[in-house]
């Protein structure tokens, strides 16, 4: 319920608002001692660090955001060791490019060219499972891949690596 209020004032743009029920479902998620064996909770968890990152970001306080999309990165890769869900490598390729994108806001250019690099190499591992039918084909994940290699351009872009930049737009 604490995430649904805290959608509610993301949508409006109203993140002040939104930040102390992202705190509080956040610590009640860390206090009750779920069983986090169970890799759901880890991916409900994994969207409530990505959703308190994503106000940080929008905010422009990026140091601020950077260790929540760390965690979520980590614990995305932890829960889809154990993960019976199909959508683990999507999950842990969002929260990759999140990383990404924060490091370039911070001009951490080699980190974040490297994530975005890495990112590239997941989405293009992504592919369709036959027993699942939960991808339908990598065209599925186009427009993430796309943003992707968009973003890498623009990282480019920013250190004048026009040739390069050029090359990946």
């Amino acid at each position: 319920i604490l995430k649904r209020y805290a959608l509610f004032y993301v949508l409006q743009g109203k993140y002040e608002q939104a930040l102390p029920f992202y705190e509080r479902a956040i610590a009640e998620f860390e206090n009750k001692a779920i069983s986090l064996s169970e890799s759901q909770h880890h991916f409900d968890f994994v969207a409530l660090l990505t959703g308190i990152a994503d106000i940080y970001y929008n905010q422009g306080h990026y140091q601020q955001a950077l260790p929540f999309y760390e965690r979520a990165f980590l614990l995305a890769e932890e829960a889809s060791k154990t993960s019976k869900r199909t959508d683990p490598p999507v999950i842990i390729a969002r929260t990759l490019n999140n990383l990404a994108g924060v490091n370039r806001a911070l001009k951490n250019y080699d980190k974040a060219e490297s994530l975005y690099l890495e990112v590239l190499i997941r989405w293009q591992s992504i592919q369709y499972n036959e027993k699942t039918k939960q991808y339908a084909s990598n065209l599925m994940n186009e427009p993430e891949r796309s943003y992707t290699l968009y973003s890498l351009a623009e990282l480019y872009r920013e250190q004048e690596k026009y040739a390069l930049a050029k090359a990946t737009y």
